[in-house]
């Protein structure tokens, strides 16, 4: 049987985590058992999961339309915000985004939300406790007219980081960081480019300081198709890979953004393994939800977490 006092000191250490107050000195074998428990924490509340599989199951049924196309992609960008509210409202006011939904995912507070902007929905958990640990992502988007959707954005609380000029890529795209730290590349075509074609409304570009190596585990963890790859001076300015029907754009540079995406496969746990196999971590295994997804969750070898799903016929 375990030890007694090892019990109780486990006890007095989660309650301590729990309360966000310091957890005390602990010896090897607590503080292993300590670190289980705290990753334990920070996943998904078993509540707020079977809100989200709500949410895509309502977003799956929807009717495709004719001009736009389906907005659910293979890569769906999840950001998770301590003030979601405000999130929506700086995507409202500066890219006319629609809310479709909102839903709760634990008792006093929080929500997961699906918004659109153009043809591309993304996802948003709002919630007080993410504070400190949330996800964030940069965006590209295109619209028709960058230096007034740039200005929009400021208006709306964002932060400068480039103001909008003629690129010697084919667009006019200017650079805000949104109030809850998302980076937004806004840009609008200057007529025929060598910049990628039929990308969607919104496109999730990723930082990295290796960006061979990342598209090598995309390309073995997920079937990436490589679409671009432009370097400077020995560094990767620009790339793209293709999974689906998604386009991930990347650039080689620090970043402290960590983001989240809905991988949408379909099979859950070859897609897992092969994952796995490539150097991810898994956080969560293959498993049928309640709200009738199949589901697992990992976070691969760069920081990058990919919540893998399949929608599962209903017998």
């Amino acid at each position: 049987m375990p030890d007694r006092a090892l019990i109780e000191q486990l006890d007095q250490a989660i309650e301590a985590l729990l309360a966000g107050a310091p957890t005390p000195a602990a010896d090897s074998e607590l503080s292993d058992l300590m670190e289980i428990a705290s990753n334990l924490r920070d996943l998904p509340e078993e509540s707020f999961m079977a809100r989200l599989g709500t949410e895509l199951e309502r977003r799956a049924s929807m009717p495709v339309s004719s001009t736009t196309g389906t907005t659910t992609h293979t890569v769906t960008p999840f950001i998770s915000v301590a003030d979601g509210t405000q999130l929506i409202e700086f995507m409202k006011h500066t890219f006319d985004a629609r809310e479709l939904s909102r839903h709760p995912h634990r008792p006093g507070g929080g929500f997961v939300a699906s918004v659109r902007i153009g043809d591309t929905d993304l996802l948003i958990m709002g919630d007080e406790s993410l504070r400190g640990r949330e996800s964030l992502i940069a965006l590209h988007v295109y619209v028709p007219d960058c230096d007034a959707t740039y200005q929009r954005a400021l208006d709306a609380g964002a932060k400068s980081m480039g103001e909008p000029q003629d690129t010697t890529y084919g667009e006019r795209a200017g650079f805000v960081q949104d109030p809850a730290g998302n980076h937004w590349y806004i840009a609008t075509h200057l007529g025929p480019t060598p910049a990628l074609e039929n990308l969607w409304t919104v496109t999730p570009f990723v930082h990295h300081v290796d960006v061979k190596k990342y598209i090598e585990f995309l390309q073995t963890a997920m079937g990436a198709v490589r679409l671009a790859l432009h370097e400077h001076s020995g560094r990767v300015v620009y790339a793209a890979v293709r999974i689906g029907d998604a386009v991930v754009e990347m650039g080689e540079r620090e970043s402290s953004l960590k983001s989240s995406f809905y991988w949408y496969v379909d099979d859950v746990d070859a897609a897992y393994h092969r994952a796995l196999s490539a150097g991810a971590i898994s956080i969560v295994p293959p498993a049928d939800q309640p709200f009738g997804d199949r589901i697992a969750i990992l976070q691969d070898p760069f920081g990058f977490q990919w919540i893998a799903a399949k929608h599962l016929v209903q017998e």
